[in-house]
């Protein structure tokens, strides 16, 4: 009942709590004096991934890590914007225009995040960012420059910019001195009130020669370093840049030879606060002098930050509530375990979790409706196959048993004779004799397209002293005439003596026994 009420309540303070998101300030506590130091009033984040090269390899993963940076960054209370496989002029217009909406508010803190390929010329000194579109420099390095986004550009926009604190990380290779601070501390500094003034930090995934991987281990380690407290080098709840460059410099030489590089812009100006993360149950504190909280004077304790905590948890609740991600609500449990929309995460993982199992027994379902479809279609084709071929069997003994119409005794004009009859396998075969005593065995073929022809060849039977029939190879073709069925045309004249005698036509013999010559003695009439 309790959490109903506190519901009923949220929701109607409605649109005068929400107005007050951005009203919310980041705090935090000088380690020294106790005292309190207004930090930021706003928090924005520009997140660029190029994932999808035209001239350089693809980093596939990309876009999953950066999905990964958006979400710990809204649960820090940035308001988040993200740009995926950005052109030349895409590249630049975002920087411009992200600055250009945030970076004129003093008490603004903005994070920039590239994840691409970098790239560094004239012997590491100058770094420059790789767009979707920019060419090979070892093709072109001219036109590489002029389609790529130089790293003095984005100082010059460091610079241009009103923002408190500025924090540009590069998971990409650079080098150059605008990476390296001079004497790196020994220890992390604590926070004081100088960690208000004016920053602008850097840091890259690795120096110019080392090959940042595809999967990348700088931006897993920069969440792990936010989301589980590990770049808190000195536990005071807190994550500075400094910490956050330091912790980076020394975890991912453990996995990979790659070394990040980090510093502050050599500006003097903007190079004395520091970069902060307030780390989970540190993060928030609502303008309003009820919740701040001030030490005794001259007390050497350190407070602890006071938060209103249902405030910071609606805004919370808010900025995940119509997700699907069950690793958000996770993530709100931990850190709201006994809130007020507690037992609502509970219940949209149990959603989700149902959903996915139904989404799964759904696509099961589907799998085998698939499954018993592509069966049923293979089972019809191999019914059809099989259809089609007993009807090409049938045909084919229906061709067989038909007598078909060159069955017969033939007669040319010059006496030629060719008598055709069928053999107890169904074949055709016939003789060819003239008046000069030649003969010879010939075997026909049917063509299946075309019933009224027959290709022929000469067999080596033979009783003939005539040098040209003794060993026949000849061959040719018989064919009905269209018109008059008792007409036979052949390509190659069987009884010619003339090599090169051609076509001939034979007229039908009214009976087998209608020789006009007599037969060789291995002929036999029917």
């Amino acid at each position: 009942m309790r959490i109903i009420w506190t519901l009923l309540l949220l929701f109607t303070m409605g649109a005068s709590v929400m107005a007050e998101v951005r009203g919310f300030k980041v705090m935090a506590h000088d380690s020294t004096t106790g005292a309190s130091i207004d930090l930021y009033r706003g928090s924005y984040a520009l997140l660029i991934g190029v994932s999808d090269y035209q001239h350089w390899p693809d980093i596939q993963s990309i876009p999953g890590e950066l999905e990964r940076v958006e979400k710990i960054l809204k649960a820090q209370g940035f308001s988040v914007e993200k740009h995926l496989n950005s052109s030349n002029r895409e590249l630049k217009s975002q920087f411009e225009n992200f600055i250009d909406e945030y970076g004129y508010d003093k008490d603004n803190r903005l994070l920039f995040f590239f994840a691409g390929h970098g790239h560094t010329l004239d012997k590491g000194r100058r770094g420059y960012l790789v767009p979707a579109d920019a060419p090979d420099p070892n093709e072109s390095e001219r036109e590489f420059k002029r389609k790529s986004l130089p790293m003095t550009r984005i100082l010059a926009w460091a610079r241009e910019s009103d923002a408190k604190h500025s924090l540009f990380l590069f998971d990409s290779c650079f080098s150059g001195t605008i990476f390296k601070t001079r004497a790196l501390p020994e220890h992390p500094p604590t926070i004081s009130t100088a960690t208000s003034l004016p920053v602008r930090q850097f840091i890259t995934a690795g120096s110019a020669g080392e090959l940042v991987p595809a999967q990348s281990t700088f931006t897993p380690a920069f969440v792990d370093a936010i989301e589980y407290g590990k770049g808190d080098l000195n536990q005071d709840g807190y994550v500075s840049g400094t910490e956050l460059g330091l912790y980076l410099q020394q975890e991912i030489p453990k996995h990979l030879d790659q070394v990040p590089q980090f510093g502050k812009i050599q500006d003097y100006d903007l190079s004395r606060g520091d970069f902060i993360f307030v780390l989970p149950g540190h993060r928030v504190a609502k303008e309003s002098h009820e919740t701040e909280h001030q030490p005794p004077a001259g007390s050497r304790e350190i407070p602890a930050v006071t938060v209103d905590t249902q405030v910071l948890e609606l805004e919370f609740w808010q900025s995940i509530k119509e997700s699907n991600d069950p690793a958000l609500y996770r993530l709100f449990q931990r850190q709201f375990p006994d809130g007020i929309f507690s037992s609502l995460a509970r219940q949209k993982l149990s959603q989700i979790e149902a959903e996915r199992v139904a989404r799964l027994q759904q696509q099961d379902v589907q799998r085998q409706r698939e499954e018993t479809k592509r069966r049923e279609q293979e089972q019809e084709q191999e019914q059809e196959q099989e259809q089609q071929l007993a009807a090409v069997k049938k045909q084919q003994q229906d061709d067989k048993d038909q007598v078909p119409d060159i069955i017969g005794l033939w007669i040319d004009k010059k006496d030629c004779h060719i008598s055709i009859v069928k053999d107890s396998a169904g074949s055709l075969v016939g003789a060819a004799w003239g008046p000069y005593r030649g003969s010879m065995q010939i075997e026909l073929k049917p063509l299946i397209e075309n019933q009224r022809r027959f290709d022929w060849k000469g067999g080596r039977r033979t009783d003939s002293v005539d040098p040209s029939l003794i060993d026949p190879k000849r061959k040719g073709r018989f064919t009905i005439n269209t018109y008059d069925r008792n007409k036979l045309h052949t390509t190659t004249n069987i009884c010619s003596q003339s090599a090169g005698a051609s076509v001939t036509t034979f007229k039908r013999a009214l009976s087998q026994t209608s020789y006009r010559v007599k037969p060789p003695r291995w002929v036999v009439s029917k």
